[in-house]
């Protein structure tokens, strides 16, 4: 059997450790990065939502101002796209 030199042996040891070192620091660094990637877009996300619900307020509010405004005219097209929509979904049986 063969043995091996103490001192070949440590240099590699070192270097295995070094390396290791190297790769856990790496992966701290790739986890923040990412960690402020998913905060940012959290952030744009929630922008976006809330700009989504501004526009359906808006949309909302319109739609009550035109039905309170012209009721015939609303009733008249709410029956027609009820009728459309009936006649379309009819036709698919």
């Amino acid at each position: 059997m063969t043995t091996m030199n103490p001192d070949v042996l440590n240099p590699q040891r070192r270097t295995t450790a070094d390396n290791i070192a190297s790769i856990k620091g790496s992966i701290g660094d790739i986890k923040e990065s990412v960690g402020e990637v998913v905060h940012n877009e959290r952030e744009h996300l929630m922008e976006k939502i809330e700009h989504g619900k501004e526009k359906a307020r808006a949309a909302k509010s319109g739609l009550e101002t035109f039905v309170r405004e012209k009721p015939v005219t609303s009733l008249m097209i709410a029956a027609g796209a009820g009728a459309l929509l009936g006649y379309v979904l009819g036709r698919r049986r």
